[in-house]
Order: C-alpha cells, then structure tokens, then sequence
C-alpha cells in the first residue's frame, strides 16, 4: 500500500496548491507549475498533474495498485476532476493517461449516480473557480 500513500500525499500536496489558486487568483501561476509538463523538474513542493499519472503509467492497470480502485485513486480522481472544471484546456490534451482514469472512475456505478445527482454541486467553490 505504499503506492495508495504515496498518491495520498502527491494529492494532499497538489490541494494545498489549488487551495492557494483558489482564494489568490493565481490562475497562470498554478497552471505553469503544477500543470505544464515542461516544469515536472521545478520545485513545485511535490504537486503535479504528471506526478498523479505517473502512478497509472506505473500501474499499467486500470487503477494506481491494479485491477481495484483504492482511496488513492478516488483521491487522484477527485482533484483532477476539480482541476478540470478550471483548467482542461491545459490537462486534457498533455494527459491522456488521466482522462481515461478519470473516466474510469466516473463509470464506477455510485460515482456516476452522484454526478448525475444534485448533490454534486454546480461549483466547487463561491467565487467561480473550480
């Protein structure tokens, strides 16, 4: 399970750096740190979009430790499902690795309930982003 724990933290890394886009506008910012391929090397704390698909090319499974979904890949999914709502323009064509796990995911018969449901929100967060 070192892998589940490992995505756990790449996950709670990349929400503390979308926490800070969030409430400080810093749209560009985030998308050339955390989001463009040519910065994987910088110092971002640890948070990437390729870091998180690092995990499924390592995998070479449908989920980050195989055959199952874990909480890890429900971690994973989540944010990047959040981060999509803003930036998918700069994900969805540098990551196709993640957009078919996230729709993977989205197949899982309670999630795809959910999204379907009201109880998803429209928006993430009051002001816009996300």
């Amino acid at each position: 399970m070192v892998i589940n724990d490992m995505a756990m933290e790449g996950v709670e890394s990349l929400t503390g750096k979308y926490l800070t886009l969030i409430y400080q506008d810093q749209l560009e910012t985030f998308v050339k740190t955390h989001i463009r391929k040519d910065n994987v090397h910088g110092r971002n704390g640890g948070a990437h979009i390729d870091y998180l698909e690092w995990f499924l090319r390592k995998s070479g499974k449908p989920f980050i430790t195989g055959d199952r979904c874990c909480i890890g890949d429900l971690a994973i999914w989540h944010i990047v499902d959040n981060l999509m709502r803003i930036f998918e323009a700069d994900i969805k064509p540098h990551y196709p690795l993640l957009m078919s796990y996230r729709e993977r995911i989205a197949e899982i018969p309670s999630i795809k309930q959910y999204l379907a449901s009201p109880r998803r929100p429209a928006q993430v967060n009051g002001n816009k982003l996300g």
